[in-house]
Parts: structure tokens; sequence; C-alpha cells
């Protein structure tokens, strides 16, 4: 069996850490060699990590806990254009499957429906792929 999830990048905004499922997929990784070893979703241990990895999308976290999860088709930069939304303007751009962006320490997030030089959001999370 071939256990393959997304790549995880973390933000950091307005003390919140905002993590974004992402293509390219990837089967390595030791999340990953956990889960497959075991078979137990639980064996995942860090929850900024674990939960994208797991369920894909887009996560906000508050300290260690998930807040929030939107699911958004589209793609996703970090570039260091303008940007005046706040976090709850950013979830609820993406609830409605809006274009979105939000200021963050390492750059401006900017989420888009369609972007030659962005990146894929994963919706999906983890794969098992039986062969």
């Amino acid at each position: 069996m071939r256990v393959v999830a997304p790549r995880v990048t973390v933000l950091n905004s307005e003390g919140y850490r905002i993590a974004i499922a992402h293509y390219p997929l990837t089967d390595e990784g030791d999340q990953i060699r956990r889960i497959r070893e075991t078979m137990l979703l639980s064996s995942c241990e860090e929850p900024l990590l674990c939960y994208p990895l797991l369920y894909g999308g887009i996560v906000v976290f508050h300290g260690h806990k998930a807040v929030w999860r939107g699911e958004y088709d589209g793609y996703f930069k970090i570039d260091e254009g303008p940007c005046d939304s706040d976090i709850l303007d950013f979830m609820s751009k993406v609830d409605r499957g809006e274009d979105a962006c939000l200021k963050t320490e390492e750059g401006t997030l900017s989420l888009r429906a369609k972007c030659d030089s962005c990146i894929k959001v994963d919706q999906v999370g983890l794969r098992m792929i039986v062969d």
C-alpha cells in the first residue's frame, strides 16, 4: 500500500497560524511513515502539520487548537502585494469560495481561483493507494 499526502505550508498572522495543504503530493516524511507503519491516524502527533495533512484544505490554528477549516478550490501564493483583510474577513471569503488575501509575517497570502504562477491547494488530504 502506498500512502501519499499533501505538503503543508505554515504561515503566521495576527496571533494565528495558517496551515495550507497543497500539491505536489509526497509519500515521504515522519508523519506519513508513522501512519504507514501503524495504520493509525492517531500516530500523527503534531496537530499543526497533521490536521491539514490528513484532511486537506486551509486550517487556522490558535495555539495548538484548530479553530477553522476551509476548503478552497484554487491556488495560493505568497508575495509582497497589498491586502487589507483581517483573519475573519479572510475566512469568510474562503467559505464563500472567493479570492482572498491575508497579511502574514512571511508576506501576503493570496488565494486565487486561477493563477499560472501559484501552488494548487489540496482539499482532500491523505490518500491510501492499494496496489
